[in-house]
């Protein structure tokens, strides 16, 4: 083995008809795949390759960058196994343990609130009179609205952002319908302190969430609605020169046809919101998640900088007591202080788990990576300039093809490969930090496709 080794080394002189072969081919192919972009086969590569880098990504340390804001750190009440045995294993969220993690939340003044929960249900009671706990939610909420409109100061009142659930289609082609409950007028009208938001991602055919859904067209009452995401909303609050305004006038061209007769989806292209262009194709770069935080062993494992840690995790039952009456010593509310604080559960029997470019994690976590990924890196994107990707794209075609050139087969692609991926990773993962893909995956297919044209060629056979 050793020996045939060093005759490929040594001995094998260089050719260069392979080299311009390889190089040639290799070019023709990537100028076709840079101008169909769309190719099932170059989009589930870069999905592949991209799924790989971000898992890497995420196991590393000390590579994400420092948060320089406490806001942009996340507090995540999370509705164990242990909370949902404490509250009897309830059919769903009891609304007084929501009223409390919410009052809690606003007494420690977060920086913002979500709440990952259907309340689209009403508690059940009989002759269809509203449950005391929905009432006291439903008045609590009313009250909130009131006392920060009169007061008039954002910093007090928290925006609270809570999930839309929507009636799922018969059919693809249908438009989605909202489903409305007890708090449906109540959150409607208590904008801008109460919002609606999506929480909708795209899921693959494997079955991965690899991609956001930053709004949702719908149709209530043949009254056309686009529901913003719920990352969406919260870079509206929480982003300089941006605002939920902003977003819904952004949106309002995707406003769908809700008559009888003719139902259908607006089709633009591309849309900016608060100054970032973001495409509307499902599976388009900008579209993807930059996962920061994973499941780990059942324990939220997250990515640190400077000691400054990007998610804390608590049980929830400990903060679902009245706040004003509660023993302060057995919660610190100093914890939930100017963070945009999460409420959902990842309790076994919600079976709201989803596979991920990094893993398994419930669905509250995929939000909450959501978020962080639109703070703090935007959409990701290529190299702004197109000429900078051709230039990186054929330069790693000619050292493919040159390592090709001199050595036979199997040797050349493993060696090319290994130096390409040594030199590349590093280059990859730190751009990819700054939200931008290095496609790497074109010139490889092109390449390879290339040698496997001379992959029998009279000169490998020769040196063989």
């Amino acid at each position: 083995m050793l020996n045939r080794l060093r005759i490929q080394i040594i001995q094998r002189p260089f050719s260069w008809h392979e080299f311009m072969r390889n190089f040639g081919i290799g070019a023709i192919v990537a100028v076709l795949l840079f101008l169909f972009p769309d190719l099932p086969l170059l989009m589930d590569k870069e999905d592949e390759y991209m799924d790989w880098m971000m898992e890497l990504r995420v196991k590393a340390n000390n590579i994400l960058p420092p948060i320089e804001d406490k806001s942009h750190s996340f507090v995540f009440l999370d509705i164990d196994d242990k909370t949902y045995q404490a509250w009897d294993e309830p059919l769903f969220t009891p609304r007084e343990r929501l009223e409390f993690l919410i009052r809690n939340a606003v007494k420690a003044k977060a920086r913002l609130l979500v709440v990952d929960i259907d309340i689209s249900q009403p508690t059940p009671v009989e002759r269809s009179l509203i449950h005391p706990e929905d009432k006291a939610l439903k008045e609590y909420l009313e009250e909130y609205v009131a006392q920060c409109r009169e007061e008039q100061e954002q910093s007090k009142c928290p925006p609270i952002i809570f999930v839309r659930a929507f009636t799922a289609p018969q059919n693809s082609e249908q438009i989605l319908v909202p489903r409305t409950g007890f708090l449906e007028d109540t959150i409607t009208q208590g904008a801008p302190y109460l919002q609606w938001g999506s929480a909708h991602f795209y899921q693959s055919e494997d079955w991965v969430v690899r991609r956001w859904q930053l709004w949702q067209e719908a149709c209530l009452d043949e009254q056309p609605q686009v529901v913003p995401s719920i990352e969406l909303l919260a870079m509206a609050i929480i982003k300089e020169n941006c605002s939920v305004e902003q977003v819904q006038t952004a949106l309002k061209g995707f406003e769908p046809n809700c008559d009888k007769d003719i139902v259908s989806k607006q089709q633009l292209k591309t849309v900016e919101i608060c100054g970032i262009r973001i495409s509307t194709k499902p599976r388009d770069l900008n579209q993807r998640i930059m996962y920061s935080m994973v499941l780990d062993n059942h324990q939220i494992s997250v990515m640190t900088e400077n000691n400054k840690v990007i998610l804390r995790k608590y049980s929830a039952d400990p903060y679902t007591y009245d706040p004003y009456t509660y023993a302060s010593s057995q919660i610190n509310l100093n914890e939930l202080t100017d963070r945009i604080v999460v409420i959902g559960g990842s309790y076994s029997n919600g079976r709201d788990v989803y596979l991920t470019p990094v893993g398994e994690m419930p669905g509250t976590l995929i939000v909450i990576n959501a978020i962080h990924s639109l703070l703090e890196y935007n959409v990701i994107g290529v190299l702004p300039i197109w000429w900078e990707n051709a230039l990186i794209t054929l330069g790693l075609i000619l050292v493919l093809s040159f390592i090709l050139a001199r050595f036979c087969s199997i040797v050349g692609l493993l060696l090319g490969a290994g130096i390409i991926f040594g030199i590349m990773i590093f280059i990859v993962v730190e751009w990819l930090n700054q939200g931008i893909w290095l496609n790497f995956v074109l010139p490889l297919i092109a390449v390879e496709f290339a040698h496997a044209l001379g992959e029998l060629s009279q000169e490998c056979r020769t040196s063989d």
